[in-house]
């Protein structure tokens, strides 16, 4: 391993109904207590440029939460790749859940990842997206920090 490196949504986020990519409020995590190896990934608008060629491991863990007694069919997050430096991207991986009729609070968590082979830093990318059937949802935020993107380098490609 020679690269370690995590991010997170510094800001609300109240994803709406369908795909939203999310663009704004990203934040290294450079706290003293997270540890992180070689260099960093870099972000633009939420898409995701890897430092060096190799083969890579990317996570997104976290959470949800809807006030009131309507049904969510799903809700989940999306980790799109693109190999021609954005112009397309397929589904690299997605999870999903449902939050239930019940009365107060409803609550949600849920973690995929993906195993990406960049082989050119230039045109190689990653974005992540969140997925609802509706609106009305509320990323759960601990301590100023709304879901958690681990990148991991795992060796050359």
């Amino acid at each position: 391993i020679t690269m370690v490196d995590s991010w997170y949504v510094s800001a609300g986020l109240d994803p709406g109904s369908g795909t939203n990519t999310i663009t704004a409020n990203w934040t290294r995590n450079t706290s003293t207590e997270v540890g992180s190896i070689g260099s960093a990934m870099t972000q633009s608008s939420g898409l995701f440029s890897f430092p060096s060629t190799g083969i890579y491991y990317m996570c997104i863990n976290g959470g949800f939460y809807r006030s009131g007694t309507a049904d969510h069919n799903y809700l989940g997050f999306t980790i799109g790749a693109t190999t021609d430096n954005g112009s397309s991207y397929y589904t690299a991986a997605s999870v999903y859940n449902g939050l239930h009729d019940k009365p107060g609070n409803t609550y949600s968590s849920m973690t995929t990842y993906f195993i990406f082979d960049c082989t050119d830093t230039s045109t190689h990318k990653v974005r992540f997206q969140t997925e609802a059937d509706s609106s009305g949802t509320t990323v759960i935020d601990i301590a100023g920090r709304r879901f958690n993107f681990i990148f991991i380098r795992l060796g050359d490609t």
